[in-house]
């Protein structure tokens, strides 16, 4: 072959691979998560439809990186704009036109630039560079749209922007207590803004300044101003301020949005220093893995992103499971994340949740399984969550000894401990009744199921714990013997001794079901297996439901190859910590590890979101039980930072992966005190362990083998 066919050839290639990248980018964003404090900015190339989210306590936007918002077919998918429990909008187009130039909706993004508090979008096209940043204010409902236009012509160019508003306002689907019938849109202007409301809720559109004409067609609204924007790539900012409200008052809506729109550049300015003081002035851990720690920062972003205030509705802060099919209050999604929460240092946002979960049990006597937006309970059929909430309880008392807590929510406890083993076990064989975690078809309402059997005794143990807490040591005394029993009964019955794991069921008639489903884990992650038989199980988990790409399966299935399946990042954490707990330290590093790789490395997600699971489509792009044990995982597995409100002690007890020299934790806080941790590989590869406590040292205890290992100190900060 000649020389210059071979550079014909060549040349042929590069062509079609130049050719195929630019087909790709056509479709394609490069999406940018930079904060200011994490190791790197991350950068991915996504489809799109990828969605982000933004959020403050009163309102959320959940739409497109390219600028667009997503098709509104599925009215339980809750996306667009919110003011819980009330959607406001569908979507906003933006549509730039001058005299001679085709006209340019700005729903072509090239690039998308996110850091939790705010999202700017960049386009470029017709001699014109704009970029639009959206802001919501932490405590209002309130989304701020600021474009920034720049024109690289030699002329000034005069442009019409033209916002449609897709108006649908409306309640959510899960509410029942509004009123689901459509109403009346009634829109009008006042002093330069726009007003759009029915019955069910309002909005206000306008900067205050320029002036703007309107024309409503049916839902949408188009709202037109005109702007002159100076030659030579000097930018003019056009600033747009939509403000909601959640019962219909639109002359409250216009109230506030004067109030809001006088102080725009300082709420925007406390957007950004609340989400910097929240991420990084309070507990931090560093590694010396990069990623592992930017993780754990982005985790706590999901935090505040799913921090809500549905007030009137729910009189307190909650924080919600999931954006946008469950952005609401449920039960054993709360409860599985009480430990990385408070770890993570949002000790009154647990608080807050649980108060709120103990009105409802207190009403029904079980804990609740899903709150709608408007406040209802919509169900407390999952049997599980009431020993849940007690153990969640104890777990919220231990990290931050609140006795006024304690005192509060013990008799309840205890009531409901009381009532579910009285009336959740007909056949009396001290095992409840009734839908568990697992949400199966094949699991009935009357079959005993192993995630319900586990935490009964872990509820049975943290009601004997309060008991002695609370100075009623006789009944202290009678609940441990009751936990002891039941374990005892637990190890021997719920154990599959030919398949060496837990029985995923009972059914009615007392048969025993398999099924090999990721609850599993449970028995290790409640406490109530045995030594013996949780290493066993754990061995087992390792080999059959552990693959090395993504992590827990939710399923085991003999013989088939689950090598590449997609998993639940919650069954990567609950897996993790109880792997750690278990002595098998490299398994729980393993799931870690495979855990990061869902907030940094999946196609279709928002960078430094935690999605329901990896590496598919999800339904939730941010899930708490996805980010919160996370985060347990960390502090209570990796760094092995654990109160016992048992022994009145902290134990320590790290995992040192041969990939890290070192980890550090601060200002951890356990009660009133704070707590640091730190620990470094030396050159000798012996580790020195230094842990400072700002109360009596003497709480802060190292096992016997890990002083025999390694370097142990604990200090007084």
């Amino acid at each position: 072959m000649s020389f210059n066919r071979i550079r014909i050839l060549g040349i042929t290639f590069l062509l079609f691979i130049s050719f195929s990248v630019r087909a790709h980018l056509a479709d394609s964003v490069i999406q940018c998560l930079y904060v200011d404090s994490l190791s790197h900015t991350y950068t991915a190339l996504s489809p799109g439809e990828t969605s982000f989210l933004l959020s403050g306590k009163k309102m959320y936007e959940v739409a497109h990186i390219d600028g667009t918002f997503p098709s509104d077919v599925e009215k339980h998918v809750e996306r667009g704009i919110w003011c819980h429990p009330v959607k406001l909008l569908s979507a906003i187009d933006c549509v730039v036109a001058e005299a001679g130039e085709e006209s340019w909706t700005l729903t072509d993004a090239r690039r998308f630039s996110y850091d939790f508090h705010s999202a700017r979008f960049e386009f470029d096209k017709n001699g014109l560079q704009i970029t639009r940043r959206d802001v919501i204010a932490e405590d209002a409902p309130a989304l701020y749209i600021v474009l920034q236009i720049a024109n690289t012509r030699r002329k000034t160019r005069h442009l019409s922007l033209t916002f449609t508003f897709h108006t649908d306002i409306r309640p959510s689907a899960r509410c029942s207590k509004l009123l689901q019938d459509e109403h009346e849109l009634t829109v009008r202007s006042h002093e330069a803004n726009v007003v759009v409301g029915n019955r069910t809720g309002a909005l206000v559109v306008g900067n205050g300044n320029v002036p703007c004409r309107y024309e409503q067609r049916g839902s949408q609204v188009k709202v037109e101003y005109q702007l002159d924007v100076p030659p030579h790539g000097e930018a003019v900012s056009f600033p747009l301020l939509i403000v909601g409200n959640n019962q219909g008052n639109s002359n409250e809506a216009e109230a506030e949005h004067g109030r809001l729109l006088a102080r725009s550049a300082e709420i925007v300015s406390e957007k950004s220093e609340y989400y910097h003081r929240q991420l990084f002035q309070g507990v931090s851990f560093r590694c010396s893995d990069n990623r592992l720690s930017d993780a754990f920062y982005c985790a706590k972003a999901n935090v505040l992103l799913n921090t809500c205030d549905h007030s009137p509705y729910v009189k307190r802060p909650f924080v919600r499971a999931g954006v946008p099919v469950y952005p609401r209050l449920f039960g054993t999604d709360f409860c599985f994340s009480v430990r990385g929460l408070l770890a993570g240092g949002f000790a009154p946002l647990v608080r807050s949740t649980l108060l709120t979960m103990g009105e409802y049990a207190r009403e029904h006597l079980r804990a609740p399984h899903e709150i709608s937006s408007d406040g209802v309970l919509l169900g407390w059929d999952h049997i599980q969550i009431t020993p849940q909430w007690i153990a969640a309880c104890l777990d919220y008392y231990a990290w931050s000894l609140d006795s006024d807590f304690l005192h509060e929510v013990y008799p309840l406890c205890r009531k409901l401990l009381d009532d579910v083993q009285a009336h959740a076990d007909s056949d009396g064989d001290g095992f409840p009744e009734g839908h568990g975690l697992m949400e199966e078809s094949e699991f009935k309402a009357d079959w005993e199921e192993l995630s319900s059997a586990s935490y009964l005794y872990t509820a049975l143990r943290a009601v004997a714990c309060m008991a002695e807490l609370e100075g009623d040591r006789a009944d202290a005394r009678a609940c441990r013997r009751r936990a002891n029993d039941y374990q005892h009964r637990f190890n021997d019955i719920w154990w599959n001794r030919e398949e060496a794991i837990w029985n995923g069921a009972f059914t009615a008639d007392g048969k025993p079901r398999p099924y090999h489903f990721w609850n599993v884990v449970f028995p290790q992650k409640s406490g109530v297996a045995i030594a013996s038989r949780g290493n066993e199980a754990m061995e087992r988990i390792a080999r059959h439901w552990v693959n090395d790409a993504w992590g827990m399966v939710g399923r085991y299935t003999p013989g088939r190859d689950q090598s590449q399946e997609g998993v639940g990042i919650v069954h990567n954490n609950l897996c993790a910590t109880s792997a750690f707990s278990y002595g098998k330290g490299d398994l729980g590093w393993q799931l870690l590890k495979l855990t990061t790789q869902s907030v940094f490395d999946l196609q279709h997600s928002c960078l430094g979101l935690f999605p329901e699971c990896q590496p598919g489509l999800c339904s939730n792009i941010s899930q708490l039980w996805s980010y919160a044990t996370f985060m347990e995982s960390i502090f209570m597995g990796l760094a092995g930072i654990i109160p016992s409100v048992e022994e009145g002690i902290i134990n320590i007890h790290p995992f040192f992966p041969d990939e890290l020299s070192f980890v550090s934790v601060d200002r951890m806080q356990v009660g009133s005190e704070l707590i640091s941790l730190k620990w470094v590989r030396k050159k000798s590869d012996r580790i020195s362990l230094e842990v400072g406590y700002t109360g009596d040292t003497r709480r802060i205890k190292f096992s016997d083998d890990l002083k025999k290992t390694i370097d142990c100190r604990v200090y007084k900060i």
